[in-house]
Parts: C-alpha cells; sequence; structure tokens
C-alpha cells in the first residue's frame, strides 16, 4: 500500500506529503541467500541524507530493525541505507520498511474578532470611596 503516494517505489525515498508526525519501521535479515559470509551488516536510517539511527548484525541471519518517530516537514525525505553487508531479498519478503503519518500539522488561518472592549477607568456609577 502507498497511501498518499509519499514513498517512490523504484527508489525506496519516501518523502513527506504533508507535516507532522510520522512513526518508521525498518526490518531485515543480514546476508546473502545461500552464500556463507562474516560480514557484518550496516543500515543507516536517514533524514534528508544525514544518519539518525543505525543498526547491525555481525552474521548471517541476524535480525535488523530501526524504529523512530519523527517530525518531518513537507518535503523531507527518509530513507533506508545499506552501508554494509547484504540483506536476503528472496520470495519471503525478510526486508521491510514501513511508515505512517500518526498526526497531521494543520495550518488554521487566524482570524481576529472583534476588538476587545476599552479598559475600565475610574470609579464605576454609584462608588463611594
Amino acid at each position: 500500500m502507498n497511501i498518499g503516494a509519499g514513498i517512490d517505489i523504484r527508489t525506496g525515498i519516501f518523502t513527506a506529503p504533508r507535516a507532522g508526525r510520522y512513526f518508521f519501521s525498518f526490518s531485515g535479515v543480514s546476508g546473502t541467500v545461500g552464500v556463507i559470509t562474516t560480514t557484518p551488516v550496516w543500515v543507516d536510517l536517514n533524514l534528508n541524507g544525514a544518519k539518525i539511527g543505525m543498526s547491525n548484525g555481525q552474521r548471517d541471519y541476524d535480525t535488523l530493525s530501526i524504529q523512530s518517530t519523527l517530525n518531518l516537514k513537507k518535503g523531507d525525505k527518509v530513507t533506508i541505507y545499506l552501508r554494509q553487508g547484504s540483506l536476503h531479498s528472496d520470495s519471503n519478503m525478510h526486508t521491510h520498511f514501513t511508515g505512517m503519518l500518526l498526526e497531521e500539522d494543520l495550518d488554521f488561518p487566524t482570524t481576529t474578532g472583534p476588538a476587545p472592549p476599552p479598559p475600565l477607568t475610574g470609579d464605576p456609577p454609584g462608588f463611594a470611596h
């Protein structure tokens, strides 16, 4: 599902369609199907190109995961970057990257109502000192 069309399926880049709080989750399994490797795996969560989170695995079949709640502006970009190693990718669908809007920032126009009454000055009628 790609409700709101925030994720570009070709590139894997999520672009916030509106400002607000978003929750992101990544999970994957380290290694390459059919190949034994001891290369560590490093996966980064990036916001507008800057690393803001990471996960790593030291051997094949380690589970990697990252979760983060972010305040995004419209147009901010969130990506998962495989910095080193490899992830299983086969018909068992070991790798997932999800995101959802939790709370949208709404811009309400500010309105001005009638002017407040002027402050009272002097004593009210009938007041005696």
